[in-house]
């Protein structure tokens, strides 16, 4: 189980469009998406890996790596003290079908940010589950299928 995990209810912003007033109000959005699930969390110093993924109803043209970088840059002194703690990144853009997330394994999910993601996809368009946990070398896999 990752040791964070939460949602945000936005459309994510990729790194071209990530500026100005758009980035101040993105980085609230999704600090503030944090700290409704970790109100009192001091940003730590360890090594992390990082997961994002962005579950939308309606066809996007999606870069998910554009969409990566703003989105950790934003929790930096928040989760962690800077975002180069991460080293590894997983970055997904799905659509959510009509017929539902029938082929998702949510297994190790949180139950808070779990509920609140199968809520918020019966609700919303858009949606971003983030997860982040501590970084292990057994995580870098290859031939993933």
């Amino acid at each position: 189980m990752p040791d964070y995990s939460f949602i945000a209810k936005c459309i994510p912003l990729s790194y071209n469009n990530c500026k100005g007033a758009r980035r101040i109000a993105y980085h609230t959005i999704l600090r503030n998406a944090f700290r409704t699930f970790y109100p009192t969390h001091e940003a730590t110093n360890s090594t992390l890996y990082g997961a994002l993924y962005y579950f939308y109803k309606v066809e996007r043209r999606l870069d998910p790596d554009n969409m990566s970088k703003p989105f950790w840059d934003s929790l930096t002194g928040h989760l962690f003290v800077d975002d180069y703690q991460i080293k590894l990144r997983i970055a997904a853009g799905i659509q959510i079908p009509t017929s539902g997330l029938t082929t998702i394994d949510f297994t190790g999910m949180d139950g808070a940010a779990l509920t609140a993601l199968l809520d918020a996809i019966d609700s919303d368009d858009h949606i971003l589950y983030a997860e982040c946990g501590a970084f292990n070398h057994s995580m870098i896999r290859f031939n993933l299928h």
